[in-house]
């Protein structure tokens, strides 16, 4: 899996809904696995099992990536009030 794979535009000025943001996060690193192979897709997305030093890099990316996803909210939170204020 490729670091910073999820960065879409839209998550970053999207109000998308918590659902959609997961639906997206999960689709992308999906389809960055079914490039890999199926066992790390069924590892990850499935039943899981037992991970190796990459699987664990992977996950990790994973985290990277969701933690990008909550910054970006959190950005976008905070210039909430200020952007109500304004109209």
């Amino acid at each position: 899996m490729r670091p910073g794979v999820l960065l879409a535009p839209e998550l970053g000025v999207s109000q998308a809904a918590e659902e959609r943001v997961r639906d997206y996060l999960v689709s992308s690193w999906q389809q960055s696995e079914a490039q890999g192979d199926a066992a790390r897709v069924a590892l990850y997305f499935g039943e899981g099992g037992a991970y190796d030093v990459s699987g664990l890099d992977d996950r990790a990316n994973m985290l990277s990536d969701l933690r990008e996803v909550v910054r970006l909210m959190n950005h976008g939170l905070q210039h909430l009030p200020a952007e109500v204020a304004r109209h």
